[in-house]
């Protein structure tokens, strides 16, 4: 925000616990999780170090989940394996969704600027020349930059049903945002896939639903990340007046550790409040959700209860995969705070069994295949056996596989056979293991088993 007056800080218990100037905020910091990097990085921007924006999105290309050789500025071809990414964060967000009882509704990729509320909506946009306009015949036509226009169009003037609320809309689409070239990385693409939710209830229980959206989103991000990110409030409301202290502390409540307030002297958008889970990706915070407690459209587009109550809108998003979760992994393993790997839950080699010599391959393929028959995950076979194992496990790493084993003589000997890696936390019994860490990698599987091999147009040796 821009008009940042004051910065509170909340605990988990819901007591305000510090206020100050925003610059003072470090004071703060004793009352954070020692071990959490985005709260350094929030006091101490640039704390993480050695890795820049650049960094990461030319490690992606290097690792071939995007490209943007002869794209327009600001646009990515998303490769086989990027794909395989977005399809994997895709599977994990369906249990986010079915916590939300979410309803899917497709929304086109253009709205009608001459609608009337459609003006108030996207002055911002407007004014910051973020959106792309049709010509000829189609200029009143826009380039969606969220589902919001044609949401809130498309509900204009409804009566909703109070007794089937609330309710969650999931609208999964493209979006199109004008960023100008010198803005423009893996984190800020001009088009890329945006996994909006949209929750309406009642005023009434728009505090509750807003909660209910804030825990369901630290269930996710934990899952990525453990407790090392931050929940920050952008919002107007004073501090020193209720009801609107009894909501920030009620919101806090639904997170377990400090919540960061920071408020401003006036309204900004059509948001009462945002809230974001910030998570430090090496070179800054990256808000991979947010939520937005909106009770200004409702009313611009005159959306009612039918018991006569005002509606609330409650702006979320899930957890994107190579916009999203992306350049937060190769960020985070360029700058050394997450393991230099993908996780094994997205990457396209979830284990690789390494043949020492020639003769190991075949057991090697085997005991493959043996692991994708039990556990379900994708197996690579290093049979590159003509180079030294020093050099193909330096290559394993380059390329950031999570995992990997070693067979030889005594594997085959009925030897137990150990999994390493940077996704490995320690050394383990391979099918120990797997077994563990199962729940989390079927969480992940896409539905459909399709093919993610590299294309062939660039010749790699081997």
């Amino acid at each position: 925000m821009s008009d940042v007056r004051s910065v509170s800080v909340i605990s988990p218990a819901g007591e305000f616990v510090w206020c100050g100037e925003p610059d003072q905020l470090s004071q703060a910091r004793s009352l954070f999780p020692a071990e959490n990097t985005a709260v350094d990085e929030l006091l101490q921007p640039g704390s993480a170090g050695n890795c820049t924006v650049n960094d990461v999105t030319r490690t992606a290309e290097r690792l071939r989940l995007v490209s943007r050789r002869n794209m327009p500025t600001g646009t990515y071809v998303v490769l086989p394996r990027g794909r395989l990414i977005d399809e994997s964060v895709t599977a994990f967000n369906l249990a986010h969704l079915a916590n939300m009882s979410a309803t899917p509704v497709d929304f086109p990729l253009t709205f009608d600027a001459r609608h009337g509320g459609i003006h108030a909506l996207t002055t911002d946009y407007r004014n910051q020349k973020r959106v792309y306009r049709l010509g000829g015949s189609d200029s009143d036509l826009r380039l969606s930059y969220a589902a919001d226009p044609n949401l809130l169009t498309w509900l204009e003037g409804e009566c909703l049903n109070a007794a089937r609320l609330p309710h969650s809309i999931y609208s999964p689409q493209q979006v199109f945002r004008r960023f100008q070239s010198g803005e423009v990385s893996l984190q800020r693409a001009r088009q890329y896939p945006m996994p909006d939710v949209h929750t309406l209830s009642t005023e009434g229980s728009a505090a509750h639903c807003y909660c209910e959206v804030v825990k369901q989103s630290i269930q996710s991000i934990s899952f990525w990340f453990g407790l090392d990110y931050l929940h920050i409030i952008d919002t107007a409301i004073d501090p020193q007046y209720e009801p609107g202290r009894s909501l920030l502390r009620r919101i806090a409540q639904a997170v377990p550790h400090p919540t960061v307030v920071r408020h401003s002297a006036r309204q900004e958008k059509y948001y009462a409040i945002k809230g974001g889970l910030y998570v430090n990706a090496g070179y800054t915070n990256l808000m991979l959700y947010n939520f937005q407690l909106d009770y200004a459209n409702p009313e611009r587009f005159s959306i009612r209860a039918n018991n006569g109550e005002s509606v609330a809108l409650i702006h979320s998003t899930l957890a994107g995969g190579w916009p999203k979760i992306v350049p937060i992994v190769i960020g985070r393993g360029l700058a050394k705070i997450g393991p230099q790997a993908l996780p094994i839950e997205i990457a396209r080699e979830q284990v690789t069994v390494v043949a020492r010599q020639s003769h190991d391959v075949a057991w090697a393929t085997k005991f493959g295949q043996e692991l994708t028959s039990k556990f379900g995950v994708r197996i690579a076979i290093d049979s590159r056996t003509k180079k030294s194992l020093r050099s193909r496990i330096a290559d394993l790493r380059n390329d950031w596989r999570p995992a990997w084993c070693v067979v030889g003589e005594r594997e085959r000997a009925g030897g137990a056979v150990s999994l390493v890696g940077p996704g490995v936390a320690r050394e383990a019994e391979a099918d120990d293991w797997l077994v563990a860490a199962s729940g989390r990698i079927g969480r992940c599987q896409p539905a459909e088993q399709l093919s993610w091999r590299d294309l062939p147009i660039s010749a790699r040796s081997s």
